[in-house]
């Protein structure tokens, strides 16, 4: 079975603020499910969005802006 994590545990894994991860899901880059009114992200979310890089409009301030592809390696 797939593992979800919540947008907390996305954004302390990408040391980036919910406001990001939230914006991320807007976007389309990051995919998310619906579970009781709130938003999932599955383990193969996660990889996919690894794979396809950060896009450049959704990323953190010059203190906190951490690529996911360093992030993976």
């Amino acid at each position: 079975m797939e593992e979800f994590y919540t947008v907390d545990e996305v954004a302390k894994m990408f040391k980036v603020t919910r406001t990001t991860v939230y914006e991320w899901m807007r976007s389309g880059a990051l995919a998310y499910v619906q579970v009781g009114g709130r938003r999932r992200v599955t383990q193969s979310a996660i990889n996919a969005f690894i794979k396809a890089g950060q896009p450049e409009d959704a990323t953190e301030s010059a203190e906190g802006n951490y690529s996911p592809a360093l992030l993976a390696a």
